[in-house]
């Protein structure tokens, strides 16, 4: 695995994790008020940005996966990807809740697949041709990432 090259990777996914684990801003300190959130909804630039969204990948899904499945497969493999950055840099807190979203994801589109009718060499196909997208699409500033973390955890509460 490639560390440095891997690490924006990482950003994509462990940057948002502590809103993750969070289902309500924390409280003001001096007030005691719920604090303003000051993220914009997923999908949407914050207010006022008159910044395009970043270019996401055109990637179609493999032959025989449905949009749906395709984002369930990809975000699980990105999610499992991060975990093994995650792992390798020493942060087990991360590979570990990274790591369990990414391997119900990709059995929960697993499951979907056989189910359809995908025969188990063929879904072997996909899973690998998933693994080399996640790894072009999460180098760099990630910023041709097919789904978004937000994209991603949805999907995986």
């Amino acid at each position: 695995m490639r560390i440095l090259s891997a690490l924006p990777a990482l950003a994509f996914l462990a940057l948002a994790t502590p809103a993750w684990a969070q289902d309500a801003p924390a409280p003001d300190a001096q007030t005691g008020t719920e604090a303003p959130s000051t993220e914009a909804p997923a999908g949407e630039a914050p207010a006022g940005s008159e910044e395009a969204a970043p270019a996401r990948s055109t990637t179609p899904a493999p032959e025989g996966v449905s949009e749906d499945v395709d984002k369930v497969l990809w975000c699980g493999h990105a999610f499992s990807e991060v975990s093994e950055q995650a792992k390798a840099a020493g942060d087990d807190a991360t590979a570990t809740q990274m790591g369990t979203a990414g391997t119900a994801l990709i059995e929960r589109g697993s499951t979907s697949l056989t189910e359809a009718g995908i025969t188990p060499e063929r879904l072997a196909e996909i899973k690998t041709a998933y693994g080399a997208q996640i790894d072009t699409e999460l180098q760099g500033s990630g910023a041709s990432a097919k789904f978004s973390f937000q994209d991603c955890v949805a999907l995986a509460q």
